[in-house]
């Protein structure tokens, strides 16, 4: 009987990969449009984040280190 299901769980396999052509094109263009998109919005966050944070940090350390607060 366990033979029986994996000759159909086989075939249910090969339909669907036939099938599923539609999803990989559109794995496809996730991977290659939309993942790039979202690192770059996200690498920008970071970036806007960083910054803001460097500045508080600057703000902070104004009266320690005059020296790393470029005027």
């Amino acid at each position: 009987m366990e033979d029986g299901e994996m000759t159909e769980h086989v075939i249910g396999n090969r339909s669907s990969f036939v099938s599923s052509t539609p999803v990989i094109i559109i794995h496809v263009i996730i991977d290659t449009i939309i993942i790039p998109l979202t690192t770059n919005i996200v690498d920008e966050v970071i970036v806007m984040i960083g910054r803001r944070f460097q500045f508080r940090l600057r703000r902070c350390f104004a009266h320690t280190s005059p020296r790393d607060n470029p005027s």
